[in-house]
């Protein structure tokens, strides 16, 4: 390599190193508000087991799950089509005098007003829990299988 090469490394190295700098003090920055603001970071000496409080378990699945916070999708299966899929999941979904699901597709819906992810469907989905507001269809399992998860949300979460 030329002297050249070497001055031209220099020059790059020494603005890595300027860049990585920036990013520590944002890092700090960014941990410091989070901390400000009540914001639980997971630690890497915590260990999660079953004893754990359902917070931490929430928090954890946010920390290894990230994505859009405004919108998230539920699963859906057609027993009559055999389609099956996800799609998000929408406060007004068959409300009487605003969903005309039957008639428009959800694309198309003026009425859509997409749920937030929220602790507490963080907490469903991890219990596998289904909120009454959803439409039943023949193929939800039956109130005994419900139960069931009832109790496994009893025992993961204590409540």
């Amino acid at each position: 390599m030329g002297d050249e090469s070497l001055i031209i490394l220099q020059k790059e190295i020494a603005v890595l190193e300027q860049l990585l700098t920036a990013k520590k003090q944002e890092l700090k920055e960014a941990q410091a508000a989070d901390s400000e603001s009540g914001n639980t970071s997971l630690d890497a000496s915590f260990e999660m087991n079953n004893q754990s409080p359902p917070e931490m378990k929430i928090s954890l699945f946010r920390f290894l799950f990230k994505g859009r916070e405004d919108i998230y999708a539920r699963r859906f299966e057609n027993s009559k089509t055999g389609i099956s899929g996800y799609q998000p999941v929408c406060q007004n979904e068959w409300v009487k005098g605003v969903c005309e699901k039957h008639k428009v597709k959800c694309g198309n819906c003026e009425q859509r007003s997409f749920e937030a992810v929220t602790d507490e469907a963080i907490r469903n989905h991890l219990t596998g829990f289904t909120p009454a507001k959803r439409r039943v269809w023949k193929f939800d399992r039956p109130s005994s299988a419900k139960s069931s998860k009832r109790e496994k949300s009893q025992r993961i979460f204590g409540s």
